[in-house]
């Protein structure tokens, strides 16, 4: 099928199917369409194969092509894509259960099966609009979804190999029974989560650490990492690390098919050969190798850290032969669907500064002169936590025998470094954090909270907060300020809270004289991977926040700290009988260093020099000859 005219009917009949706006007539024409061309009857599986899989709108595209920039930003249209996306639903469910009626009709006669799907949105909130296949001599999927469909059972496509002797792999629902579950092989091995919120309705795999992931399996995971293990038939070994937003599969082979999201992969596998799928090909790894893997449904890079891999496209458009792309160490290949409906592939170098590897934490280092330190006690702080030493696990305030620190879990963990030293947090899931025993006596109008900060990934963690909280009551609503990150799982706060429209933004929170919060977010992400210098201030009648240097965001507010907080940093909530879930504290995951606190509002001229004191230096994560995990 490589007529342009016929390719162009086609994707408007499909868009039109998506889109729940396909007329009658239409319908009869793409049934037609789907039964006497192969090549478009696999374009259409594949079309329900996305919306089965996915199931929600997914905005991972350009995350790996800078370390600012981890997804479009969404801005305001994030709820009406949420909001399309509900509406979609029972309209595109009857109209694709009507085409696989039409279908059957012209091969079997009449029938009218029933289907449940959901609606696949991509980063713009529109369905992915092209994508090539190889032919096939039949229109065999076309009859086992069919057929699946009036069964009833849900349906996905576990693995796409059209290469010789291999066939389009169907399995019914990966929810099985206890029994047949205990019978199956163990594929992988969940050995670490950090920070990690789940989709639990669409997850069917053990989701605890240590928890066993079986073919047929899904892992969808919101926010935060976690690291997947497993031994191939040889021996080989294979170590997975998903960073959230991300879902995938584990095929009839033990394979993992990457939906989308974020993957780095350390392999060694002297006698095995490893696999993974993608929505636009397959990549494989013989031998040590370590890589990186961005997926989309429209797009897919492939970064090689060490070792080699290659990328074997699908198909290059419609009636194209399948292309099998080698990359080395250093290299980068990146896969698109064009708007004519081919697939273009761009060669690179690999950018390791866009995935969670050793070679990229260490990049960004913080250098603090005498200079800048002499500035800071020069403000007139009333606490300024520097930790150059762990005094059996007590961070000292710099400034005087109060609000010294103590660390709270193994999540956190003092850090010495050449040229200074740090707190780590998020080394575990939690929980981890730093807490003073003491409190700010006096009442105060106006106060700044200047910090140096270096997430690890995009995540909802706190990094400073004052609450007025004494044990053993509970710490929730005792909050009167919090410096934040946001993650990406936007939708894990209330709706009417502007993070839900920003994700990977900072927050600043200042509970006012009325009893009601008041925030401030930046308009931009925040960096990972990277030093950033952080500043919240609170006037008496405003709230400004400043990210190196800059003014991102001010708000009228007025109402001075009550007396009596305490001073938490690197969680929102300090561990209590009273919660129960590990994860609701909002764990920071990543460095933090020269935390001051003021009781006044320091100026902008003073925080742009402050900025300027200590820009971090950058080393490059991307050399060919650094790889790993």
């Amino acid at each position: 099928m490589t007529d342009k005219a016929t390719q162009a009917e086609l994707f408007r009949l499909l868009d039109g199917l998506c889109d729940g706006n396909l007329a009658p007539e239409d319908e009869r024409r793409l049934a037609e369409r789907l039964c006497a061309d192969p090549d478009a009857c696999l374009v259409y599986v594949r079309y329900l194969d996305l919306h089965a899989s996915l199931g929600q709108a997914c905005p991972i595209d350009e995350r790996a092509s800078g370390a600012t920039e981890p997804f479009p930003d969404l801005g305001g249209n994030a709820k009406s894509m949420v909001d399309a996306e509900k509406r979609s639903r029972p309209q595109s469910a009857g109209l694709l259960a009507r085409i696989v009626g039409k279908c059957f009709d012209v091969f079997v006669g009449s029938v009218s099966p029933s289907m449940n799907t959901v609606y696949l949105g991509d980063s713009d909130g529109s369905m992915p609009r092209r994508a090539g296949f190889r032919s096939m001599a039949s229109v065999l999927p076309l009859l086992l979804v069919g057929a699946i469909a009036i069964s009833g059972i849900t349906w996905q496509i576990a693995s796409w190999r059209f290469g010789k002797g291999q066939d389009l792999a169907v399995s019914a629902s990966p929810r099985i029974d206890g029994a047949a579950q205990s019978r199956s092989a163990q594929v992988a091995t969940l050995v670490n989560v950090t920070n990690c919120r789940w989709d639990r309705a669409r997850s069917t795999a053990d989701l605890s650490p240590g928890g066993v992931v079986r073919s047929g399996e899904s892992l969808h995971l919101r926010e935060g990492v976690a690291e997947i293990n497993s031994t191939l038939k040889n021996g080989g070994m294979a170590s997975l690390q998903l960073e959230g937003p991300l879902a995938m599969t584990l095929n009839s082979q033990g394979m993992p098919s990457l939906l989308y999201g974020h993957l780095t992969g350390s392999f060694a596998c002297d006698y095995d050969q490893f696999t993974l799928d993608t929505p636009l090909g397959q990549v494989s790894v013989s031998g040590d190798a370590s890589i990186g893997i961005v997926a989309a449904a429209n797009k897919v890079e492939l970064h090689v850290f060490s070792g080699a891999a290659t990328l074997e496209l699908w198909a290059m458009g419609f009636g194209g032969a399948a292309k099998q792309i080698n990359a080395a160490t250093g290299t980068s290949l990146s896969a698109r669907v064009d708007a004519d409906g081919n697939v273009s592939v761009d060669h690179g170098q690999a950018r390791e500064s866009g995935f969670m590897t050793p070679a990229a934490l260490r990049a960004s280092q913080l250098h603090i002169s005498d200079a800048y330190v002499a500035t800071i006690l020069a403000a007139k702080p009333v606490a300024y936590w520097r930790f150059e030493g762990d005094d059996n696990g007590l961070m000292r305030n710099e400034i005087s025998d109060r609000l010294h620190c103590r660390m709270i879990g193994k999540a956190v963990r003092w850090r010495p470094g050449d040229d200074g030293s740090t707190v780590e947090f998020g080394m575990t899931s939690g929980p981890g954090y730093l807490i003073s025993d003491d409190t700010l006596e006096l009442p105060i109008e106006s106060y700044t909270v200047e910090l140096w900060a270096k997430p690890t990934y995009f995540h909802h963690g706190t990094l400073f907060s004052l609450l007025q909280w004494a044990a053993p009551q509970s710490p929730i609503g005792t909050h009167r300020m919090a410096l934040e990150i946001c993650g990406p799982a936007a939708w894990l706060m209330k709706p009417h809270q502007i993070t839900d429209y920003n994700p990977g933004r900072m927050r600043f929170v200042h509970e006012c004289r009325t009893g009601f919060d008041v925030d401030c977010f930046s308009k931009e992400p925040y960096a990972v991977r990277q030093w950033q210098h952080f500043v919240a201030v609170k006037a008496p009648s405003e709230m400004r926040l400043y990210l190196n240097g800059r003014l991102v965001d001010s708000k009228e507010a007025v109402g001075p700290l009550p007396s009596g907080p305490r001073v938490l940093m690197g969680q929102l909530l300090p561990v209590s009988a009273q919660i129960e879930d590990e994860v609701t504290p909002r764990l920071f995951s990543g460095e933090l260093d020269e935390v001051a606190f003021y009781e006044r509002a320091l100026s902008e001229e003073e925080i742009r020099h402050h900025f300027e004191l200590a820009r971090p230096d950058v080393k490059p994560a991307d050399a060919a000859k650094v790889g790993g995990i």
